[in-house]
């Protein structure tokens, strides 16, 4: 598996998101199987390429680290692999920069459309205020 992170993230355009649930599951440290109960978190933003995760758990992203990352949007659950490329300790949160590890391109695919759709939605809101 090859990270995403080789690939210009700049190519991916971003949605925020506000207290969006997500799970995570470390797959693997090190190489190594990793047998860990999943960890909730929420959503920061997402992209095609990745996304910026919150969560309690402090984990040693220099380690190799493999993670799974489920959320759902517009009704559909993405399961996602992703390896994490910074962290950020905010006082008891962490917040995590997670790079898609080659996710199918029919996934990255669905993923963009629903970003593209929730864009959409957030323009629309945006506008609404402002109208007099």
């Amino acid at each position: 598996m090859e990270p995403a992170a080789n690939v210009n993230r700049r190519h991916f355009f971003r949605v925020r998101l506000e207290n969006h649930p997500v799970t995570l599951r470390v797959l693997s440290v090190a190489g190594r199987p990793a047998d860990l109960p999943p960890t909730p978190g929420w959503l920061e933003d997402v992209s095609g390429g990745g996304c910026a995760v919150a969560c309690d758990l402090d984990l040693p992203i220099r380690l190799g680290l493999v993670l799974e990352v489920e959320f759902q949007l517009g009704g559909e659950t993405f399961k996602l692999v992703a390896e994490p490329v910074r962290k950020v300790d905010e006082r008891n949160r962490y917040l995590y920069g997670l790079a898609f590890v080659d996710p199918a391109e029919g996934v990255r695919s669905r993923l963009i459309r629903e970003l593209h759709r929730i864009q959409a939605e957030q323009r629309k809101r945006r506008e609404a205020a402002k109208a007099p």
